[in-house]
């Protein structure tokens, strides 16, 4: 079943990229699909399964990544007091220093507190996990590790500025969190057990996957030209 799910998965991957323009010019359009997109979506996962598109179409099903209507589900609601609100409307929300973080809203009907939700890492600050990925992940994972925002702000730095000799790498602050949690790891003697538990030193190869680019432009130049969320003792070392 495990297989099944990471092809399912991979398949999903590969089948958004050969989708045509008007079909993922936003995610949330997924969920408008015209019947012959549908098809061409079955379409494709029948040639890389190599089911039919009716299991196809089951499996998805299955896996509760189908409304009542047979497209794929890739939306969130967050509803606050009754009124719903999409994310951009929340980020602002939470934005405005006069917000009750204290307040709880409704992630597809799972509370969680406002204040859980205030991050600049917004495309992380789901409210719940996703049910492919979290099945696999605590059952395969060694370690999970909540970061605050000053972490992922150094990691778009470091990765924006690098060491001479290394390639620049755009990413915003959902993907640039995975460097700079290494960092933090390798330069903290507080996470000294984590890095043995995991074998984490000097000489390991780490693979980083990146969500995002510079998707918020203002925040992005906020973060690297004028040192938001800076880091609370800077780890430099004189060499």
């Amino acid at each position: 079943m495990l297989k099944k799910l990471l092809a399912v998965l991979l398949c999903l991957c590969m089948v958004l990229t050969m989708l045509p323009v008007s079909a993922m010019a936003a995610v949330g359009d997924l969920l408008g699909n015209t019947p012959e997109q549908n098809a061409s979506l079955l379409e494709k996962l029948e040639s890389f399964t190599g089911e039919s598109a009716e299991e196809a179409q089951q499996l998805l099903d299955s896996l509760g990544l189908l409304d009542e209507d047979g497209n794929l589900i890739t939306d969130q609601t967050i509803d606050l007091d009754g009124k719903q609100y999409t994310l951009k409307e929340m980020e602002a929300l939470l934005a405005d220093p006069s917000t009750d973080l204290t307040r709880v809203a409704q992630v597809d009907g799972v509370p969680i507190a406002l204040g859980d939700l205030k991050t600049i890492m917004a495309g992380l600050a789901c409210g719940e996990p996703n049910i492919l990925s979290w099945d696999i992940l605590r059952n395969h994972v060694s370690a999970f590790v909540s970061c605050p925002d000053w972490v992922s702000a150094r990691g778009m730095r470091m990765l924006g500025v690098p060491v001479k000799g290394d390639p620049t790498v755009i990413s915003g602050e959902s993907g640039a969190v995975g460097m700079g949690l290494i960092a933090a790891l390798m330069e903290t003697d507080e996470y000294q057990d984590l890095r043995e538990a995991i074998g984490l030193d000097r000489f390991s190869q780490v693979l980083l996957f990146s969500t995002e680019g510079n998707t918020d432009p203002m925040k992005f130049r906020k973060v690297l030209w004028d040192g938001e969320y800076p880091t609370p003792d800077s780890p430099q070392k004189d060499y």
